[in-house]
């Protein structure tokens, strides 16, 4: 029962934090100020870059909870008590169809639709997409051969800390944070695809129904232009679901977490969440 109470008392604490965040609201903001189909391409673009740097880092956190034996354990269990794939499996749901839509014939992974959506646009707005990618969006550094992403650089280092990734030691306390840390990226997601259809159908409903007309052929597979978004977007997009998915992992995590080792894994989860917030915040602020 005081497991249960926990639960109760963090989802409503979790609601508070998304109730309080202002990045859909800074994301909306961005739209609208648009004045010009170049500019809303620039938003379009820099938003696609920002979302397709997730699937890899989730990935990489689904990792990080399964290799962490005794993590996660039902200790009512004298067989099988371990909860680690438990725990993991929620967060890994966040991938479903990330790496090859099932709904779609060909398959095509979701990077590709959502490049498949800024193609249609530009064909339908008459932009080349190249000259947006390449010139406005990433720059190359030829000596050091690496590419720094304008305006991306210090959230991708922030994300990637908080999927406890990189030089960042996967510590206990740390994947407690990256619980809150998903739940919050994945909660928020959903109010992202909501605020760029709305804005598309209000502001462009010509381009969407072009877009939902439109396919475009990449990496050899045909990508329907405006499917990433179809898919993701309202009460039944897949952001709902995965949405739903990190909450049981926070549920999880609050039942099996080890007591000896962290006393109250509720409290990291909520700074994870928070964490998340105010990242998402800054770069939506800017995007």
């Amino acid at each position: 029962m005081k497991i249960e109470r926990v639960a109760i008392e963090i989802e409503k604490e979790l609601e508070n934090i998304l109730a309080d965040s202002r990045g859909n609201q800074f994301f909306r903001a961005a739209l609208e100020k648009t004045r010009s189909p170049e500019e809303f391409l620039g938003v379009l673009v820099n938003y696609v870059k920002y979302a397709n740097l997730f699937a890899s880092r989730i990935a990489g956190f689904v990792r990080v909870i399964t290799a962490r034996e005794g993590l996660f354990f039902d200790h009512t269990q004298s067989i099988l008590g371990e909860r680690n794939t438990e725990v993991a499996g929620y967060v890994l749901e966040a991938l479903f169809d990330e790496f090859g839509d099932r709904s779609l014939p060909d398959h095509p992974n979701h990077i590709a639709l959502s490049w498949a959506t800024v193609i249609g646009a530009s064909q339908y707005f008459r932009v080349d997409p190249t000259i947006l990618r390449s010139s406005l969006f990433f720059l190359h550094d030829r000596d050091r051969r690496s590419i720094y992403f304008c305006g991306l650089g210090d959230f991708i280092v922030k994300l990637t800390r908080g999927y406890c990734l990189g030089f960042w030691a996967p510590f206990n306390h740390s994947i407690m944070r990256g619980i809150g840390f998903h739940f919050a990226s994945e909660s928020l997601a959903t109010g992202e695809f909501d605020a760029l259809q709305d804005f598309m159908e209000r502001r462009y409903p010509d381009l969407v129904t072009y877009l939902k007309n439109t396919q475009v052929t990449i990496q050899e597979k045909l990508c329907p232009a405006y499917h990433w978004i179809q898919v993701h977007a309202g009460q039944g997009g897949v952001e709902v679901e995965h949405a739903g998915a990190a909450l049981e992992a926070v549920r999880s995590t609050i039942a099996y977490s080890d007591k000896e080792d962290i006393k109250r894994p509720e409290e990291l989860i909520l700074a994870g969440a928070k964490n998340f917030s105010e990242i998402h915040e800054a770069f939506m602020e800017n995007v």
